[in-house]
């Protein structure tokens, strides 16, 4: 799963996160995360960060991060776009199904998966999960995660109207 990964991450800013239906789904979930920050610098443990561009909102509000990802050229691209936040971002490549490897005893206020990483796993690996996130989360913390669906109406809308403009 990691080669499949590390293949996009030269161009997957360019290719989703910079386009307008990146920066329209990504400003969703901002949206939402806005309301369970609680004011407040939270420890973060987010998976499947990709290109770092959640850690570096997050950094933005203060809180202190723990971004990981199973590919270590999308953790390279993390490094490189949170280097203005090193205090705030500590960066590891990491495969999500072996988190607790990585944590140890470390207690978060969330763990965050965003853009569908944990669609890659099949039923029992989500399972050993909520299993790790139990126990990596503090008593009062929340697990926050997008799944995709098989269909995304708003990618297909776009990405149709890209090849009508050609």
């Amino acid at each position: 799963m990691s080669e499949s990964f590390s293949s996009y991450a030269a161009n997957y800013d360019t290719d989703f996160s910079n386009t307008e239906i990146g920066k329209l789904q990504r400003s969703r979930v901002w949206f939402f995360l806005e309301r369970n920050l609680e004011g407040k610098p939270l420890k973060i443990l987010e998976l499947n960060c990709g290109t770092g561009i959640d850690a570096m909102w997050f950094a933005k509000k203060g809180c202190n991060i723990l971004a990981t990802d199973i590919s270590p050229e999308m953790v390279n691209r993390a490094e490189e776009n949170t280097l203005a936040f090193k205090d705030k971002v500590k960066t590891i490549t990491c495969d999500c199904r072996t988190i607790l490897e990585v944590t140890g005893k470390e207690k978060f206020d969330i763990v965050f998966s965003n853009f569908s990483g944990l669609n890659c796993l099949a039923h029992a690996e989500l399972s050993d999960l909520s299993n790790s996130i139990k126990n990596v989360l503090k008593p009062d913390g929340k697990f926050i995660a997008c799944f995709f669906g098989t269909k995304c109406w708003w990618e297909t809308i776009f990405f149709s109207s890209l090849i009508l403009r050609k």
